[in-house]
């Protein structure tokens, strides 16, 4: 269901109802993400970049009882997050339009237990942009974009709190050593793709504060979103 005359609704294989802007679809990296999440009831949960709102509602479903705040630039896609809330009874939900390089300048830092995110993967000049605003501003950064999201995570999490990431292995490196910069250690690496060929996706989850070594986890299968 591709809805691109206007915004729509899909339901994912877990049962989480989603409003897509038009012509939008439920991507694997969104389910990678948002199934990664583990945070007990009381926890306050931090979507950055977190567009319609799906990796946070696909975990919002998994951990009741938490606070989840999406940040996004885009106030539209906020609007189509928070309608997305109502209909899978999340609350509370809060939507705060604004950019992720403003964070640690506009709110308090150690608020956050979890903070997830699905950057842009791509810099200025590494691909032909989308003729879609919407896509483009979603895979393609500049070039501190990386850094923004990761510096973005550190300020808001408290000690010991935890950073998941989704992005492309080509990455890997650089994803990395921008988390340590910001001191936030890699804790664990699990690739996804399909079963015969190379890793598509990475998830790199990162803890505040952490010395503990990097463990590779086992590999899995890219999700389909499936929804209908």
């Amino acid at each position: 269901m591709t809805g691109e005359g206007g915004p729509h609704p899909v339901v994912l294989p877990d049962g989480t109802a989603l409003i897509q802007p038009g012509g939008g679809e439920v991507s694997s990296d969104t389910c990678i993400l948002g199934g990664a999440v583990s945070a007990p009831s009381g926890s306050v949960v931090f979507d950055l970049g977190s567009g319609s709102g799906g990796a946070g509602l696909v975990a919002a479903r998994a951990n009741p009882g938490c606070t989840w705040v999406g940040i996004d630039v885009r106030s539209e896609l906020l609007e189509l997050a928070l309608l997305s809330a109502g209909m899978n009874d999340v609350t509370p939900y809060l939507a705060v339009c604004g950019d992720v390089t403003r964070v640690p300048f506009l709110m308090r830092g150690g608020m956050a237990d979890v903070v997830i995110t699905n950057p842009p993967y791509l810099r200025r000049g590494e691909s032909r942009p989308s003729p879609d605003p919407r896509r483009r501003s979603s895979r393609i950064g500049g070039r501190l974009s990386m850094a923004s999201f990761v510096r973005a995570a550190a300020h808001l999490l408290r000690a010991g709190g935890r950073f998941l990431v989704v992005h492309r292995p080509a990455n890997l490196v650089r994803l990395a050593l921008c988390c340590r910069s910001f001191g936030l250690n890699p804790e664990e690496l699990r690739t996804y793709g399909g079963e015969d060929g190379p890793a598509e996706l990475i998830l790199l989850g990162c803890r505040k504060g952490s010395s503990r070594k990097l463990r590779i986890m086992p590999r899995r299968n890219l999700p389909s979103p499936g929804a209908g």
